[in-house]
């Protein structure tokens, strides 16, 4: 009989030790879960500390950013899409004006939809930090005069002196120059039925959007050609639509399989003229970061694009508020 209780009394005070482990292994858990989504919402709302934006600086080789002087965070600048496509010598792509697109969904790289904002009279400051990178002598801002409604999607011509269209090309992040293996899919844009394909190419088979070929249904809008990110492709360009378009349905083949998706107008374009920008000069502080002089700006509210460097195909976009 002893022996049975002291049985019991042993394996009593196993299962009251392992209850004990396994709350601390939960709270513990918690803890670090409640942490990590700390960590989360700050960087998906684009309010990042300063480690936080050191470390996205780091990641990305994006250091740009807007300081919020009444929080003390740090939001990144938008980064645009763009093609890898070269200027065209066709007659109708030529255009005075670039243009670069912002995607009102992104889908799934979890960032937000507004540019960042910046508020001088609240004390913001544009400014550039990094833990590795000197800050550049001076950047080259520019003001973005156009602007309008466009879907997630390049034509591209069939060569770079050809006017016929034959291909639908999803425009890349510039993120993506810097993150291996991001890349986009029309799924991205309709989950229930978009393919998982970045380009689809009128050789494969007919492509139609609602019910015209891509001709036909450029030629109902109008053609503007999208900022070049390097010069290896043919010309590719964007339509312009109006703020009431309504999605479009894409007819394509896969051999002689036929398929269809539709598109939303979730992008916008921002057209600006490379010929008319300011170059602002970067000053180091004490506080972690260069600041730029946009005493040329501040009487200006709009959006703007960022160069950061010449011999660099990144641009980033901000937006300066009263």
């Amino acid at each position: 009989m002893f022996s049975y209780f002291l049985f019991y009394g042993v394996s009593r005070m196993k299962k009251e030790l392992f209850s004990r482990r396994f709350i601390i292994l939960v709270l513990c858990f918690v803890l670090v879960a409640a942490g990590l989504f700390g960590v989360f919402f700050h960087i998906s709302s684009n309010e990042l500390t300063l480690q936080q934006a050191q470390a996205y600086s780091q990641s990305t080789g994006l250091s740009f950013f807007v300081y919020h002087a009444r929080s003390g965070h740090y939001s990144p600048l938008r980064v645009p899409l763009v093609p890898n496509a070269s200027t065209s010598t066709s007659s109708r792509f030529r255009q005075q004006v670039s243009t670069l697109l912002v995607d009102e969904e992104n889908a799934r790289n979890g960032s937000r939809s507004d540019a960042a904002l910046l508020s001088p009279s609240a004390g913001d400051k544009l400014v550039y930090l990094s833990t590795t990178q000197s800050a550049p002598d001076a950047v080259s801002i520019y003001p973005v005069t156009e602007s309008g409604l466009t879907l997630p999607v390049l034509f591209q011509a069939s060569s770079n002196t050809s006017d016929s269209l034959s291909a639908l090309v999803l425009p890349t992040s510039y993120s993506s120059l810097y993150s291996v293996g991001h890349t986009r899919s029309f799924h991205d844009y309709d989950a229930q039925s978009g393919p998982e394909l970045s380009s689809l190419s009128a050789q494969a088979g007919p492509i139609t959007i609602n019910g015209l070929s891509l001709d036909e249904y450029a030629a109902s809008c109008t053609l503007r050609q999208a900022v070049s990110a390097s010069d290896f492709a043919p010309a590719q360009s964007i339509v312009t639509l109006s703020d009431s378009a309504a999605p479009v349905t894409v007819e394509y083949y896969s051999g002689t399989v036929y398929h269809t998706f539709q598109l939303k107008p979730s992008c916008r374009w921002l057209g600006f003229s490379p010929d008319t920008f300011s170059s602002c000069h970067a000053e180091l502080t004490q506080d972690g970061y260069a600041q730029l002089d946009l005493s040329d700006f501040v009487q200006t509210p709009g959006l703007y694009v960022i160069r950061p460097s010449s011999s660099s195909p990144v641009y980033l976009v901000f937006e300066l508020t009263d």
